[in-house]
């Protein structure tokens, strides 16, 4: 589940509160894991012994497995009726402990708001609500679970009556040890039968060779993309380009044109409405997710960490040696903090990277996908907090060991794309310019020119300007 919940687009996160996926980890999963093992566990064990004490039964009175086969039918009726009255009050409970929940976390991040407005009452009444709802969930499941338990009583006791009338009753005589086998084998019939049950999903997989992707290939054929396809306005909308092997393109735009969400593309975040992203000949709808996403290497713009050690955070799964890391390092410009700190690459690391300035967890970023020697590589805004200085040795390392990978970087700032093989003008969701930047320089009526014009560029590459220029 947690799995499924990482892989989600963001449209799920857009539609599901943070009290529902809570109680889905805290409830429902408690539930899966404990109630539905033991429910199992009875049902396998309580249909051996009545299946076995039937035969017993119908070996000493053969006239009561005609009683049971009728006890058996007006009880799965029962059943049915009390399966279906459970999954209502099961799915009734959970929805009202996901809304608890949700007024739960929301009452304590504005804690000081309710205390300063003095709604503290009125909070509490909506506590009170939602919890009286969340019980009746309950209750009702406790009460369908209560009463398949009467039902099976109730047919355990007329089968034992049933066999014991009819050996008293019966034309020929019943030896007393048989009568007891009978009669013992009857009173344990009984058993609980468990309520709930999933299917598991069949997710179709594709066979991928292991070096995918071997080129770095990547072309967009007429995508157009969502945050909530179906509910909201596509953010992407006919979105068509390739990227040659090994090259490098550099993304640029307005605030809200659509940059950072052909990176959620790729990475599968964004569902598309339409069209299709390939990846050397490959659709990446069809590729498995972790596969997808171990083939693509991020530098986020606001990069986090995990709590633990340095180490860990550049390699998670252990598979670099020390040389390695210490390489990674030196390549990233991270050598002197690392270092200048007693335990190296064991230094701690706080929840986020909070022990660490946004530049020194955007280098830990870069020199995590210097390890990973990825065919793509993206970018969006990496260099967007750093100094100037900083921002140079970055670019640098960026030409040098991503020479034989795809690079696409999103840049606010012009010169850290000017020598890239081709520019990308994004514009309300659109392509609206993709060549090279001396021809886009060159021509006065292109949008990329007046963005360049407005940042103080011009088109001979020895003019332009080092200072960090923002659109």
């Amino acid at each position: 589940m947690l799995d499924g919940v990482l892989r989600s687009p963001v449209s799920f996160f857009d539609a599901s509160p943070r009290g529902r996926v809570l109680n889905r980890f805290a409830g429902d999963l408690d539930f899966v894991d404990a109630e539905s093992f033991v429910s199992g566990l009875q049902c396998v064990q309580g249909s051996l012994l009545t299946v076995a004490s039937i035969v017993v039964v119908g070996t000493q009175a053969p006239l009561v497995v005609a009683v049971t086969v009728v006890v058996a039918i007006l009880g799965a009726y029962g059943f049915v009726t009390a399966v279906s009255v459970s999954h209502s009050s099961r799915y009734s409970d959970s929805v009202g402990a996901s809304k608890l929940l949700q007024h739960m976390t929301e009452t304590l991040e504005s804690l000081s708001s309710v205390r300063a407005y003095g709604v503290v009452d009125r909070f509490q009444r909506h506590f009170a609500r939602l919890s009286d709802v969340c019980l009746r969930g309950y209750a009702s499941y406790g009460a369908a679970y209560r009463f398949t338990r009467s039902l099976t009583a109730v047919g355990g006791f007329a089968v034992v009556l049933s066999s014991l009338l009819l050996s008293i009753l019966g034309s020929a005589p019943t030896d007393p040890s048989s009568l007891g086998l009978a009669l013992s084998s009857a009173t344990s019939s009984q058993f609980d039968a468990p309520f709930n049950g999933n299917d598991p999903a069949n997710i179709k997989t594709t066979l991928l060779l292991k070096t995918w992707p071997s080129d770095g290939v990547v072309e967009f054929q007429d995508y157009s993309a969502s945050y909530r396809p179906g509910f909201t306005a596509n953010v992407l909308e006919n979105i068509s380009f390739s990227v040659r092997a090994t090259e490098k393109v550099g993304v640029v735009g307005r605030t809200g044109a659509g940059k950072s969400s052909l990176v959620l593309a790729l990475l599968r975040i964004l569902r598309a409405s339409k069209g299709r992203i390939l990846i050397d000949g490959v659709d990446i709808a069809q590729v498995p997710l972790e596969k997808l996403r171990r083939a693509i290497t991020v530098i986020p713009q606001d990069p986090s960490l995990v709590r633990g050690t340095l180490r860990m955070n550049l390699d998670p799964t252990e598979a670099r040696s020390d040389e390695q890391l210490w390489q990674a390092v030196r390549q990233a410009h991270l050598a002197p903090l690392v270092k200048g700190h007693p335990a190296g690459l064991d230094m701690e690391t706080a929840d986020g990277g909070a022990n660490l300035s946004v530049g020194q967890r955007q280098l830990v970023c870069l020199a995590r996908a210097l390890l990973r020697d990825s065919k793509i590589l993206l970018l969006d805004e990496a260099t967007s907090q750093m100094d100037g200085d900083t921002d140079r040795l970055i670019q640098a390392t960026l030409r040098e060991a991503f020479a034989k990978s795809t690079l696409i970087a999103i840049a606010h700032r012009l010169h850290t794309v000017l020598d890239y093989d081709r520019i990308l003008v994004m514009d309300e969701g659109r392509v609206r310019e993709y060549d090279t930047p001396t021809s886009l320089l060159t021509n006065p009526d292109s949008a990329f020119y007046k963005m360049a014009a407005n940042a103080g560029f011009t088109a001979d590459p020895r003019n332009y300007p080092l200072a960090l220029t923002s659109l």
